[in-house]
């Protein structure tokens, strides 16, 4: 049964849907611009067995716009995930699952919420890398802040959120270095297309090392686009299902 509604975290609206009944709680968290819907096929997969929780970001899918002075940030996403599991009354350990940029905010959770993650995977996660020098001042900024708020919902939550991408992966390795991921099962996919360009083996040589960096297995699952859950939701939900049990 799959079960849509509403919630309020921290005075936002949250158009959230649980699926399934019975197994292990697995959250699904998109990247940009990403919606509860991209992970239908996958979605249609799990919950004969697992229970699956999607929600969409303020200003993304379903959910209504956000606060005037929202800005994305790693902590701030973790919450909302725990916020989330809590309004839908799952307390237990989650497999979090994390697509493109979603995976700084399921990494950020697995960081924070220890207690209340039994597995991670990567999939396809974008990469955090030290942020380059400041070329906005801050009149600019305030500026483009106030641009951002005459945009449509959707259009302005993927704006904020690109435009953070620097900021939020500078927060994913402070939390590498402050916040050890304890005695959790962790996988990393990376995603490639029939031919191998210079970029894709820039990016997969990228993959590896963040496998690496997380004592990860690597599972390269080709051919697929960026948007693997989409383009192999097969093999995406065989993933999840075996770092779930």
């Amino acid at each position: 049964m799959t079960t849509p509604r509403l919630v309020t975290v921290d005075g936002e609206q949250l158009h959230v849907v649980v699926r399934g009944s019975t197994g292990r709680v697995v959250v699904l968290c998109s990247g940009l611009a990403g919606k509860w819907s991209d992970w239908d096929d996958v979605t249609d997969l799990l919950a004969t067995d697992h229970i699956v929780v999607r929600f969409d970001r303020p200003g993304l899918g379903s959910s209504p716009a956000p606060k005037s002075d929202y800005k994305p940030t790693v902590r701030a996403e973790a919450h909302r995930i725990a916020a989330v599991l809590d309004a839908v009354g799952r307390t237990a350990a989650v497999t979090l699952v994390g697509h493109s940029l979603g995976g700084f905010y399921a990494e950020g959770f697995a960081r924070l919420y220890p207690d209340r993650t039994a597995a991670l995977l990567l999939l396809d996660s974008s990469v955090a890398e030290p942020a380059g020098p400041r070329l906005l001042p801050k009149r600019v900024q305030t500026a483009t802040h106030t641009v951002l708020n005459g945009l449509s919902n959707y259009l302005g939550a993927v704006v904020r959120e690109n435009n953070a991408y620097s900021d939020l992966g500078e927060e994913v390795l402070d939390l590498r270095r402050h916040a050890p991921i304890q005695a959790v099962s962790v996988a990393v996919a990376v995603a490639t297309g029939r031919y191998r360009t210079p970029w894709a083996n820039k990016w997969l040589d990228q993959q590896r090392v963040l496998a690496e960096e997380l004592g990860a297995d690597l599972t390269i699952i080709t051919p697929s686009g960026h948007r693997v859950m989409v383009d192999r939701p097969d093999e995406t939900a065989r993933l999840i299902r075996e770092l779930s049990r």
